[in-house]
């Protein structure tokens, strides 16, 4: 168990899970900007998915201390 007492591998798949919705939303931001242009909210939605995914990135390259 880890620090926060949850099993290392149900750690993992929630973070590959939000790692995942992060591709995904960023698919969808990227085919809005394709279909309706770069606009504000297209940027907003932008540096929202890429500080989640820094996070979760963190996240999984850095598992917490035993």
């Amino acid at each position: 168990m880890s620090a926060d007492g949850t099993e290392p591998s149900v750690r993992n798949a929630f973070l590959l899970v939000a790692l995942l919705f992060c591709l995904l939303f960023g698919g969808m931001t990227a085919a809005v900007a394709a279909q309706f242009g770069f606009d504000i909210f297209t940027l907003t939605a932008v540096l929202i998915v890429v500080m989640i995914m820094l996070a979760v990135l963190g996240a999984l390259r850095n598992p917490p201390g035993d």
